[in-house]
């Protein structure tokens, strides 16, 4: 009977591990067919008059935006330039960003690579996110929020299992979501003239960040191998 015990006790260990993640994905699943007709007048229309309570609520969408690979987070980002002055939106997105890059990154952490090879199995590209990552922790976490290899929230998840170290995660994560943060709250404000300067400066400085980073992440990949 005692031979049992640690097979039991294994079994448990990765059912612990599992279920967090297979119960993260039915909700996603759940919240992308619930958030696929979603638009920002939706949300304008059922967020509270309240500015305090809109900003809970956003929040609160954000934290429901992490466990779903389906919910777009520039829908949320136009949402707060739209619901608020640029520098509450900025903030409010701010608030949401570090949310969505911590849910998922703990539940891979909790997962571990074992757990997180049977949940990311269908994504092809993710054996790509470990190769990257063999580098600079701080550069990776940041370029593969600019490249776009993978949805964020697998990504997330990926570099939770990872045992990515937090600081470098976060700082990295964060710096490498808020050009496209900033130009999509700040260019809200004048989506109806998109020729005017400060539409295009928000547009052109986005595109002039996302260029330099694909061309430092080509180098340095190319100088790996």
């Amino acid at each position: 009977m005692q031979s049992g015990h640690p097979r039991f006790a294994a079994a448990v260990e990765v059912l612990l591990k599992v279920c967090p993640l297979v119960l993260a994905a039915i909700l996603a699943v759940l919240i992308g067919l619930a958030a696929r007709t979603l638009t920002v007048e939706d949300i304008l229309h059922y967020a509270p008059e309240n500015l305090l309570l809109a900003a809970g609520v956003l929040i609160g969408i954000y934290a429901v935006k992490s466990l779903s690979v389906f919910f777009p987070l520039l829908l949320l980002y136009c949402s707060a330039g739209a619901l608020f002055s640029p520098l509450m939106a900025v903030a409010v997105n701010f608030i949401g960003l570090f949310i969505v890059i911590n849910i998922p990154y703990w539940l891979g952490k909790l997962a571990g690579r074992e757990g997180m090879q049977k949940v990311t199995r269908r994504y092809q590209k993710a054996a790509q996110v470990e190769e990257i990552c063999s580098r600079n922790a701080w550069f990776s976490c940041y370029i593969l929020r600019v490249i776009n290899l993978l949805p964020g929230d697998i990504v997330s998840l990926l570099l939770g299992s990872m045992d990515t170290a937090y600081f470098p995660y976060v700082t990295g994560s964060l710096a490498g979501l808020m050009p496209t943060m900033l130009a999509a709250t700040l260019m809200w404000e004048n989506i109806s003239d998109p020729l005017s300067w400060e539409f295009l400066l928000c547009a052109g400085g986005n595109l002039l960040i996302l260029a330099i980073s694909v061309i430092v992440y080509r180098r340095v990949m190319k100088k790996g191998k």
